[in-house]
């Protein structure tokens, strides 16, 4: 339908229009043609009119700095909104506009461990960057919690523990992932990632505390492979002789680990690596277990 001049539209789902109620009609211009009608709370109004006045695309910290008070509004869309565009903001931005954020204020929404699930991972980034000694209390409190560690945004709350701790965060840790009772596959998959998010992003942790990080997480198969991924993505080469190792003790039981131990030998700058990946698909294409090491595989009984 077109939208005349004067002409009524009948919003669907809607069980009152009453006096004082703001629509948005969203549709194309030619003619405005309708293809949705949403009704608008007077704080989602006030969101969208100011957003024109907002500082421009360009400028990403005064943007986010504007931002900042819209990131727990009480409106979904609004809140979704300005959290949207930090998540998409250059994390130099990001750290700026932080200065501005009352982490105590992120902290009230993250407690619920089903709340904010598309933006978790920006809240606690802004936690960590704008936290102090109270907030690294209560994320070493929650790095515990079973429930945070199924939520979404695990790795985030794990990278803005770094922040707020430096590297004496990452015995703790460590023992949590080497903990029977803790699920290694998501915690450490996640400690991974939160590797990943320092190395390329901050100085919290050196390059070499980082990739040692990565090295000692190499003898857990379950997440085996997303270390020596990350490593490759970092271009943390160090040792040949450990994670080959390590791929020789997994392979049996993992077999898939073959595609990320590929990838990380052909790009090893090294001579060995280049060796061990022709001994490997060597292996392969004959139907082995493809042994890196270039041990001989042994026959089935």
């Amino acid at each position: 339908r077109h939208l005349a001049v004067g002409a009524r539209v009948a919003p669907r789902g809607a069980s009152a229009v009453l006096p004082g109620h703001v629509w948005l009609l969203l549709g194309v211009k030619a003619n405005f043609q309708v293809g949705t009608v949403l009704m608008l709370r007077p704080a989602t109004l006030a969101f969208l009119l100011a957003a024109p006045r907002l500082p421009p695309v360009a400028q990403p910290a005064k943007r986010l700095k504007a931002l900042v008070p819209w990131l727990r509004h009480a409106d979904p869309m609004v809140a979704a909104s300005a959290r949207k565009e930090f998540a998409e903001a250059p994390f130099t931005a990001v750290r700026e506009a932080a200065r501005d954020v009352v982490a105590d204020d992120l902290l009230a929404t993250l407690a619920r461990p089903e709340a904010a699930a598309t933006s978790r991972g920006t809240l606690f980034l802004l936690v960590g960057l704008s936290g102090g000694p109270a907030e690294r209390k209560r994320l070493g409190t929650w790095l515990q919690d079973p429930a945070m560690q199924r939520a979404p945004g695990f790795d985030a709350l794990l990278a803005a523990w770094l922040l707020l701790t430096g590297p004496k965060g990452v015995g703790p840790i460590e023992r949590m992932v080497r903990d029977p009772k803790v699920n290694a596959a998501i915690v450490g998959a996640a400690y991974v990632r939160a590797l990943g998010f320092h190395a390329r992003n901050t100085k919290t942790l050196s390059r070499p505390q980082v990739l040692g990080a990565l090295h000692r997480l190499l003898e857990r198969p379950a997440f085996f492979g997303a270390t020596l991924s990350e490593l490759t993505r970092l271009e943390g080469w160090g040792e040949l002789e450990p994670v080959l190792a390590a791929y020789e003790r997994q392979k049996a039981k993992a077999p898939w680990l073959v595609g990320p131990v590929m990838r990380y030998l052909e790009a090893h700058p090294s001579p060995e690596a280049k060796a061990a990946h022709a001994r490997l698909e060597r292996g392969l294409k004959g139907g082995k277990p493809g042994g890196a090491k270039g041990a001989p595989a042994k026959r089935g009984t």
